[in-house]
């Protein structure tokens, strides 16, 4: 068990329960009916968090035995580590089945149903925030001193980062998606991206986990719809060179009402996760790195991390 101060971490967490949904003395650490452990330590006990699941899509496109998946997360916090999570997951056969339809057919919003894409929506989408990580990760490389040559991209969505990446860096840059309609688009318009085949919703699998090494990995709201956690970002960095980086971006971002999300951590939650498997972490921000991230507090930003695998001692 952890300890905070003179508090172990399940009294503490059931506090702050109590201050939150107002359940006091009647808040309680209970086996949550489930079908997985924790993600992180394999506790089976947490406190069960009531949620309102919320498909953006007409369940009546799935297949009925996946219907009570998408409607029912179980969501507690892990009585032994603290973490937020669904305690309801989609096995590996439930996923095959989900990323078979598509993530384009799983939302009602018409941007993926059909092509081509207004250009004013994507405009609209990515903001400012191209120029931002341009700042934020031109900065990162620099302190690390890092120079990359091969840069991969999961889930670049319109793939606008991709000529900030080629002119900033002068990598080459790989990328893959969840959506066909995005996938398209990049195609057309950035002929010089290489798309590799895989799977990054729910789970990574497929070729783009082998073959050479990455001097960066970019992860772009990829982990919070991850059934285990930890073995993703193993993977990632296994596709990491000595030396290289991962970006985390929007992997911070709560929302337990989507029903593809199952991951929901702390800022200091996330930095501890990343410094399960990596050598270095750090949080970015528009003031640069930051190294000291608080043990308390959610933001609900979209906020970046970075982590690093130093080379080994020779």
């Amino acid at each position: 068990m952890f300890l905070l101060g003179r508090l172990s971490l399940k009294s503490w967490l059931k506090s702050i329960l109590s201050l939150i949904f107002g359940k006091g003395r009647n808040q309680r650490s209970v086996p949550v009916k489930m079908n997985a452990l924790c993600m992180r330590c394999g506790c089976a006990e947490a406190f069960p968090i009531n949620t309102s699941v919320k498909p953006d899509f007409d369940l009546k496109i799935i297949p009925p035995d996946l219907r009570d998946a998408f409607s029912d997360h179980a969501d507690a916090i892990c009585s032994n580590c603290g973490l937020y999570q669904a305690y309801k997951r989609f096995s590996g056969p439930q996923i095959a089945m989900i990323n078979g339809i598509g993530k384009d057919a799983l939302t009602t919003d018409e941007i993926y149903h059909s092509y081509p894409v207004p250009e004013e929506f994507i405009n609209d989408w990515f903001g400012d925030s191209v120029e931002r990580q341009r700042r934020r990760w031109g900065s990162l490389f620099h302190e690390l001193g890092v120079t990359p040559k091969r840069i991969l991209v999961l889930r670049h969505w319109f793939g606008r980062q991709f000529p900030m990446l080629v002119e900033e860096f002068g990598a080459e840059v790989f990328g893959v998606d969840i959506s066909p309609i995005c996938n398209r688009y990049v195609a057309e318009h950035y002929p010089f991206v290489r798309q590799l085949a895989g799977t990054i919703n729910g789970e990574l699998s497929g070729p783009f986990l082998s073959g050479e090494p990455f001097d960066i990995v970019i992860v772009q709201h990829i982990l919070v719809h991850s059934v285990d956690v930890p073995k993703a970002l193993a993977a990632i960095r296994h596709m990491l060179r000595n030396g290289g980086v991962v970006v985390l971006s929007a992997e911070t971002k709560r929302a337990p009402s989507n029903p593809f999300h199952t991951f929901y951590p702390s800022e200091y939650q996330t930095v501890s996760m990343l410094s399960e498997v990596f050598d270095e972490v750090y949080k970015l921000d528009e003031q640069g790195i930051i190294r000291d991230i608080p043990i308390y507090g959610y933001s609900g930003r979209a906020t970046e991390f970075a982590a690093v695998v130093k080379p080994a001692a020779s």
